[in-house]
């Protein structure tokens, strides 16, 4: 009986795929902090009650304020608005849309995208805060506080990008396009607690919320 070397048998890879579920793992534990964060400001909102932390950053952010930030605050601001956002996304979509190999992308753009908008209008009419009247107001601004429409949007419309546009690049093209999606997102929340539309903690919800709509589209498509 011929014997067999041992060899000759086929080694195990160090780099053999993990399963599924740890690969996961680290979006779920990701997911469950932000759920978490999520409660605990949702929590003191539900009741009425507001954050000492707020009236210290809003207070400090107001002590900056100068007509040339203010002007830049607004152009931010802007950027993330819904007649921006959307026609970004819409014209990206449609681009998408005529190459077949990234249909995929465009329908997870466009209904990640609407998906959230809807949520975040939803948890304002739940919460019904009212934005803060603590200094006067730089820009115009309409409905409840609870969470930051603009900051949910910049957050799921930048982290999107990063993320499709991003397997198409690589180096140091992708970590500036992370940085510069990443960038957007903190001044676009910082822009509306400086105008004084919104309190810290409706940007930190924001923040939580985006993430979480951003996990669910990366683990469904």
């Amino acid at each position: 009986m011929e014997r067999t070397d041992p060899m000759d048998r086929p080694a195990v890879s160090a780099l053999a795929p993990r399963p599924r579920v740890m690969t996961r793992l680290p979006g779920l534990a990701l997911a469950a902090v932000l759920v978490c964060a999520f409660g605990v400001l949702t929590g003191d909102v539900w009741a009425g009650e507001g954050f000492a932390l707020d009236r210290v950053v809003m207070g400090a952010l107001h002590g900056l304020a100068s007509p040339w930030l203010t002007a830049a605050m607004r152009v931010v601001t802007a950027s993330a608005s819904g007649l921006v956002t959307g026609g970004l996304a819409l014209g990206l979509g449609l681009r998408w849309w005529r190459q077949v190999r990234q249909r995929a992308e465009a329908v997870t753009l466009l209904v990640t995208l609407a998906g959230s908008a809807g949520l975040g209008q939803g948890l304002k009419l739940l919460f019904a805060r009212p934005r803060p009247q603590l200094f006067p107001w730089l820009t115009a601004a309409r409905g409840w506080s609870f969470p930051s429409g603009h900051t949910l949007t910049a957050t799921v419309l930048g982290g999107l990008l990063a993320w499709l546009m991003g397997q198409r690049l690589s180096g140091w093209r992708q970590v500036a396009l992370w940085v510069g999606a990443g960038l957007w997102v903190v001044l676009v929340g910082l822009s509306r607690v400086y105008l004084g539309v919104h309190y810290p903690s409706d940007v930190l919800a924001s923040l939580a919320v985006g993430g979480l709509c951003l996990l669910v589209a990366l683990y469904v498509s």
